[in-house]
């Protein structure tokens, strides 16, 4: 499912995005101008006509030229095919060379995607589909060898396998740190220091991105009652869920659901993200 996007000029150069771990898959393309990804201990290498692919959980921002402004544009998945994702295996970052028909292809599926968020329906949902299809399409059909640099941490893989886990237990009493920990096979204390090592942040607060993460994806099917999404993502009861999420983000999940049919859903999900960042 889509949970952000996002289109048109950017002054990565002026105001660069910093650093972040995003929970979803990240496609970025630049279509004009040139930017680069911020990776924390690597130099920013500026290229134009280029999509990037990241995975979940990998922290990086965007940087660009000074005074000069880019067209990117920006979607994100909570999942991609399998296929796509095995090409991640021993890779954290693709860069995929764009010629200028993919580059107006892009933007139109962008435009097509925001016409699929404005109007929720079954369409909308074979849209969005149909729009990963074509992404996935771009990424196989990439150079081998093309990607980045970044190296296997242990501390990420242990980080992924804690939350993989934590995500597959939403509604369970043990999910938690003492049973993320178990499952990594690590101490609790050892585990929050990896989780600051890797992603930044303390265990509590990545674990409430996967709860709140979840709730959004499932705010998508107007089917779900707020008590079944609730019980479904932990948070015990419908008016559990309400002041929670009312107190992260500023309005509650019945406001966010109403926007869906206005278009504001999927730039809502930035809410995710730390204040004031996108892409």
């Amino acid at each position: 499912m889509l949970t952000y996007l996002g289109s048109g000029p950017r002054r990565y150069g002026h105001q660069p995005l910093r650093p972040f771990t995003r929970l979803g898959w990240e496609f970025q393309a630049v279509i004009r101008g040139r930017i680069a990804p911020l990776i924390p201990g690597e130099a920013p290498v500026l290229r134009s006509r280029t999509l990037w692919v990241f995975p979940p959980r990998v922290m990086h921002g965007w940087t660009g030229e000074p005074g000069r402004e880019a067209e990117v544009v920006v979607f994100h998945f909570g999942a991609v095919p399998d296929p796509v994702r095995a090409l991640f295996a021993k890779r954290r970052s693709l860069a995929v060379p764009l010629d200028p028909a993919a580059c107006a292809r892009l933007r139109h599926l962008a435009t097509r995607a925001a016409e699929h968020v404005r109007r929720p329906g079954l369409l909308s949902v074979l849209g969005q589909q149909h729009l990963l299809l074509e992404l996935c399409l771009l990424v196989a059909a990439a150079p081998a060898g093309t990607g980045g640099s970044f190296a296997d941490l242990r501390a990420d893989r242990t980080v992924n396998r804690a939350l993989d886990w934590f995500g597959e237990r939403l509604a369970e009493p043990e999910a938690g740190l003492v049973g993320m920990a178990r499952a990594a096979g690590t101490s609790p204390a050892h585990l929050r220091r990896l989780f600051h090592d890797a992603l930044g942040c303390s265990p509590r607060e990545a674990m409430a991105r996967v709860r709140f993460q979840r709730v959004m994806d499932l705010l998508w099917d107007r089917s779900l009652t707020s008590e079944v999404i609730a019980e479904r993502c932990g948070f015990g009861s419908a008016s559990a869920l309400s002041r929670a999420f009312k107190q992260r983000f500023g309005y509650g999940p019945a406001e966010w659901r109403r926007g869906l049919g206005g278009g504001q859903g999927a730039a809502r999900s930035r809410g995710l993200s730390p204040a004031g960042s996108g892409g």
